[in-house]
Formats: structure tokens, C-alpha cells, sequence
């Protein structure tokens, strides 16, 4: 029920935000990744508080051979975690995973993070990211700090296909002024498709975020092509 209401919440800021996220270019103040400082990641503090929650490397590992959070907010045990700071804990990479990584793969697995969605709900993306999310999760740190970071998000958000009209559509479900009990009502298989667009819909605020804006020490050359990949998407 708590994963209900608060996917009630995203629905409701999705439908004033969604089209502009895709539609909009950002113009966002540079600053270079690398400069979090390191007294500043509390990430560390918080998997020996809620040791309970962090994970092993066997966890992750799926029959196919690929990395999957353990916990999820589809999971009962999600709901059972009273604070961010445990959820974030719980999504925390075991180093050993992460130093197999390529950035690539790195990149994906910060992607399907499953708080991400909690970039919406911020004024700046791109301090949500660097300010936030990289001290709290060690997926984020870690990749931001890559040197091949900026290149490997460009690449992924170039072969990224982008909708002209994607958008959350529950309007049909909904009566004319909709109270929280009718958004409660409405069938779960059509929250599970907008919820998977919302989060669709923040994979692309990331990326553009980072090409638009995370630009400090980034080759002249590079500039140019994400300028060119801008004007396609």
C-alpha cells in the first residue's frame, strides 16, 4: 500500500512534468563531477547503521550472468524499510561487482536504480545527482567519477529512441476531480505501464542532464557531437 501511494505521488507530478522533461533541453550551470568531496558521502556510515539491509555479491548475480538490485520497490521487503537511508543502503553495489563493471555496464545498473524516480521532485537535476545521490549511493559515486563517464552516457543517450509522445495516460481511468481513493482504483497492470514510462521519462532527464550540463574538462570534440545529438532527439 505504501508503494501504491507513493507511486500515486509520482503519477500526479508526472502528468504536469513528463512532457517537458522529454521535450526540453537544459541549460544548467557546469560543474565538474569530481568535485563532491569526500567527507560528504555518508554512504559508508550508512550500511554500518542498517547493516541489516546490505546486501552480499551472490545476491545480485542473476542465472544469466547479469546484476540485479536484490530489493526492489516491487518487493515486500521494501515496504518494510521506514527511511530513505535504509532503502538507499539496501541499493548499495558491493565493491567486488562494481570493480568488475565496465562503465557501460555500470551506467545500466545506476539507471535501473530503484530510487531514481526522485529526481523529479527536485528544483536541479544535476544537484540531485552530484549533491545527493553520489554521496548517498556508491553506484552513482562511482560512476560520475569514471574518466569515461561523460563519453559513455553520450553514447547511451545517442541509441536511446525516444517517443514524440510518450506520456502517462490515466485520465480514462480517472473521474472529472479525482480523490486519492480513485487513483487506488485504478487497475494495477495500467499503474505498472505509467510507472515504467515515469521511469523512462527520468532515465532520459539523467542523460540530458549530464550531456547539457556535466560538461567541465570534457573534449572540445565531444562538445560538438553532443550538440549534434541534442538537435536529433
Amino acid at each position: 500500500m505504501k508503494r501504491r501511494k507513493l507511486f500515486i505521488g509520482l503519477i500526479i507530478c508526472a502528468m504536469v512534468l513528463y512532457q517537458h522533461a522529454l521535450c526540453s533541453a537544459y541549460t544548467i550551470k557546469s560543474s565538474a563531477a569530481s568535485g563532491i568531496e569526500k567527507e560528504e558521502l555518508p554512504y559508508e556510515t550508512c550500511m554500518k547503521k542498517y547493516k541489516e539491509w546490505v546486501s552480499k555479491a551472490s545476491d545480485w548475480k542473476s542465472s544469466d550472468g547479469s546484476y540485479h538490485y536484490p530489493v526492489t520497490d516491487h518487493d515486500k521487503e521494501w515496504d518494510e524499510m521506514d527511511t530513505w537511508e535504509e532503502k538507499y543502503t539496501a541499493c548499495q553495489i558491493p565493491e567486488e561487482i562494481m570493480k568488475k563493471l565496465d562503465t557501460d555496464k555500470l551506467l545500466k545498473l545506476v539507471l535501473e536504480f530503484p530510487m531514481l524516480d526522485e529526481i523529479m521532485f527536485t528544483d536541479s537535476y544535476f544537484e540531485w545527482i552530484t549533491k545527493f545521490c553520489a554521496p548517498h549511493f556508491n553506484g552513482m559515486h562511482e560512476l560520475i567519477n569514471r574518466p569515461d563517464f561523460y563519453e559513455t552516457v553520450l553514447a547511451y543517450y545517442e541509441k536511446l529512441k525516444i517517443p514524440l509522445h510518450r506520456k502517462v495516460h490515466l485520465e480514462k481511468f480517472l473521474p472529472k476531480n479525482p480523490t486519492t481513493e480513485d487513483y487506488l482504483s485504478i487497475p494495477e497492470s495500467e499503474s505498472e505501464k505509467s510507472r515504467k514510462d515515469l521511469h523512462f521519462a527520468n532515465t532520459v532527464n539523467f542523460c540530458m542532464t549530464v550531456v547539457g550540463g556535466m560538461t567541465d574538462g570534457v573534449d572540445k570534440n565531444m562538445l560538438k557531437k553532443a550538440k549534434k545529438v541534442f538537435a536529433t532527439k
